[in-house]
């Protein structure tokens, strides 16, 4: 089963702004959010399976990667091996939510 769980760099603008609980995790090589001031956990994708207890339960997490690919794939993984259905991937993931915070 492929899961569908995405959520769009506006969307996540809006949670930042309301303050709505979550929790984002950067899983690119190179910690790219801190580059946007955007307060995130980084982690490796390719560690981020050995680390999945550092992962929130109750609350959304966010999976960010440079363009939604790999975040999507790993969230995937999260949602049928691992059963986190609190689990999103940020569709266009760094550079769309760059994008969207420079225009």
């Amino acid at each position: 089963m492929i899961f569908n769980n995405t959520i769009l760099p506006e969307e996540l603008i809006t949670w930042i702004e309301i303050g709505k609980e979550f929790q984002l995790i950067d899983i690119t090589d190179g910690n790219l959010l801190k580059d946007l001031q955007i307060q995130s956990k980084w982690i490796p994708g390719n560690i981020l399976l050995s680390k999945v207890s550092e992962l929130e339960k109750n609350i959304p997490v966010i999976l960010s990667c440079r363009v939604g690919s790999d975040s999507f794939v790993l969230m995937n993984i999260l949602a049928t091996e691992y059963q986190m259905k609190n689990v999103l991937s940020l569709k266009s993931g760094f550079f769309g939510l760059r994008e969207l915070i420079e225009s």
